[in-house]
């Protein structure tokens, strides 16, 4: 888990491509508080250097980056390391093969690298570190690309081949570390993080907002769901894909995974024996992320998700005789109707886990509100991610660096019923299966899942191209929307991406909420603030074992017998306490968003006075005469922007 930097030059430029690496790296020391390393390259020669920055055992083995920084180069890399495995200073980066064919800047990190490295040993590979470092330059090394479907774990990584001078991009499966590019004055730059290539003086000064990003935002939220960002010409690589990039910048990202297209019926895969994989693979996945050289801990709400990845972690570092036990971290609010420590206290306790509350406050937030959106480079999804900053935190403070995180469990097994509950009764009307359909109405019947109002929406949804459109276009024109001006041409893409959202059965719900939103906003931004701190963050619901097998099941056994997620609760069970499994209300890490934006409207006030930045996106006047009609979701959304605006200076 750390930082990665680079360029590529269409032509030798001086000494302007190792200095602007260099202070790329620099602005990514944050994610890298351990390390940090730069090599140089053209064709004949290469320079891997130190800086004052970099680890003390080896700065006096490498070469002075001082020295170096006015030379003519064509690619130059930049690394800053936050030491998770092997962390001696064998794990240094850039990595280079000792045989002088490639070099290695890598973020993430690689769950199966030991059994990745028993198979490359059997090749012939010989290993000097015990890092997945070393282990993901070998795979290249004896398979190519091919290596990529092998890889277990999140990575962002650029590998150059000294033998043809281009370098390989690639990206994990759901996106989960970043790996933004920009090009400009006749060179490729990329890097973890937004700022870092700001730190270019030409990126900086020709930044602009992209308006349309800004407007899918403002009206429906959406964010990350195009891999471009709000600043015009700066792109996020897209998850699951490689590209490699020579010289002259060009970025043709090829895909190596997508989620399975088809699911099994149920006389392919019982119910028992669902639910006994289930836990297989999850279990392992769980493992496989307890792999560290560092302390860990885990985030526990009181859902099913975070719930069972603490049952299973803390059996599996039981079974381990591990020096340590498991500890969690769960955040309480004042408000009873949003608190849900004392089942995730309970959670704690069956798991012989040690239990850590956090009080949060309205007046944390609006404390840290520009610090946050500066952190986290575009306008967000809402002010919960302050519990999870408060927590890593915590645990920062208490020596650990890796947190165990539940998300994704909803996204994949359907456990926000609101979302989920009509396309999966579509889905069973399609498949034929009128009867369990009509038993799961009857089960929901009366509950806020199941009323009028969102079964004409999901109906009108589904009607013929047309009128869905024309049904769609009504959004525009929804009192809460009435503060944001649009161009003559600006409703179309709106109401393109209201169709995309609202369309559809459960299984293509479901993998909407993998490839579109809302977990590539999700893993964008929690990886951005929690490597503020830093803190790594690992997902074992987003192993691509567990989407691979979550995306093959028959969606009865997903939603049954009016619960949500019914074959993860049935697996769990002995696992957790009942209380969670039998709950049918869903939060997570919630807010009270209402009371937080009411005790902000002075802050709102003061940002849209005479000195807003957010002018042609959003009509001040219309939102201060009359804010008792937005929202606090819409309310929360313009403040975001307008912040971002000032923050970074735009206009």
């Amino acid at each position: 888990m750390c930082g990665i930097a680079g360029c590529l030059a269409a032509r030798r430029d001086g000494g302007r491509i190792a200095r602007d690496v260099a202070a790329m790296t620099r602005a990514l020391a944050h994610r890298g508080p351990d390390d940090e390393g730069l090599l140089f390259w053209r064709r004949g020669s290469v320079v891997c250097a130190a800086t004052d920055q970099t680890v003390a055992p080896i700065r006096g083995s490498l070469a002075n980056s001082a020295a170096h920084l006015d030379d003519a180069w064509e690619i130059a890399l930049g690394h800053r390391r936050f030491s998770i495995l092997d962390v001696t200073p064998a794990g240094h980066q850039p990595f280079v093969d000792p045989e002088g064919r490639a070099a290695l800047v890598f973020n993430g990190e690689i769950y199966n690298f030991v059994e990745l490295r028993l198979e490359l040993e059997k090749l012939g590979a010989v290993f000097h570190t015990r890092s997945d470092t070393e282990v993901l330059l070998q795979a290249y090394l004896h398979w190519g690309e091919a290596m990529l479907p092998r890889l277990n774990g999140m990575w962002a990584f650029a590998l150059l081949d000294f033998r043809t001078g281009r370098v390989l991009l690639s990206r994990d499966r759901v996106g989960e570390k970043s790996l933004f590019y920009a090009r400009c004055a006749g060179r490729f730059y990329f890097a973890s993080e937004i700022k870092a290539l700001f730190t270019v003086p030409e990126i900086w000064s020709q930044r602009k907002v992209r308006d349309d990003l800004v407007r899918d935002y403002l009206f429906l939220g959406l964010r990350d769901h195009t891999y471009e960002s709000m600043f015009e010409g700066i792109v996020n690589l897209p998850p699951a894909t490689s590209a490699w990039v020579d010289s002259g910048g060009d970025v043709r990202p090829k895909s190596y995974w997508q989620l399975p297209a088809a699911r099994k019926a149920e006389d392919e895969i019982g119910r028992d024996e669902a639910q006994r994989r289930l836990v297989e693979i999850y279990s392992d996945s769980v493992g496989i992320r307890l792999r560290a050289d560092v302390p860990l801990a885990a985030e526990l709400s009181g859902g099913m998700d975070s719930t069972t990845l603490v049952a299973l972690a803390a059996k599996r570092l039981r079974g381990e005789n591990a020096a340590h036990g498991l500890r969690t971290f769960t955040v309480r609010y004042d408000d009873p109707k949003f608190d849900e420590s004392s089942y995730a206290e309970k959670t704690a306790a069956m798991a012989g886990a040690e239990f850590n509350p956090i009080l949060l406050k309205s007046e944390d937030y609006w404390a840290r509100a520009e610090t946050m959106l500066r952190t986290l480079e575009q306008p967000y999804e809402s002010p919960n991610l302050l519990g999870c900053l408060s927590m890593w935190t915590m645990m920062k403070s208490l020596g650990i660096r890796v947190s165990l995180n539940g998300g994704a469990g909803d996204e994949l097994l359907a456990g926000y019923i609101g979302h989920h509950l009509l396309p999966f009764l579509r889905e069973m009307l399609e498949n034929g299966q009128w009867s369990a359909a009509m038993n799961e109405v009857r089960l929901w019947r009366g509950t806020p899942y199941l009323n009028g109002v969102l079964a004409r929406r999901f109906a009108l949804h589904q009607m013929p191209g047309p009128l869905r459109r024309m049904y769609a276009r009504r959004i525009l024109a929804l009192p809460e929307f009435s503060a944001f001006p649009l161009p003559p041409d600006g409703g179309d893409r709106i109401v393109g991406a209201a169709e995309k959202l609202g369309l559809g059965n459960l299984s293509t719900t479901l993998a909407r909420n993998i490839g579109f939103t809302p977990i590539p906003m999700y893993v964008v931004q929690s990886d951005k603030l929690a490597m503020s701190i830093p803190m790594e963050l690992r997902y074992p619901f987003l192993d691509h074992r567990m989407m691979d097998f979550a995306f093959q099941l028959p969606v009865s056994y997903l939603i049954r017998a009016g619960r949500s997620k019914a074959v993860l609760r049935d697996a769990a069970r002995g696992l957790v306490p009942d209380e969670v499994i039998n709950r049918r209300e869903k939060m997570g890490f919630p807010v009270p968003l209402r009371q937080w934006m009411h005790e902000g409207m002075e802050y709102l006030r003061t940002q849209l006075g005479p000195e807003a930045r957010s002018g042609r996106f959003v009509n001040a006047a219309t939102v201060l005469a009359d804010s008792g009609r937005f929202s606090e979701a819409v309310l929360w959304r313009i403040h975001q922007v307008e912040l971002w605006m000032r923050v970074f200076d735009l206009h």
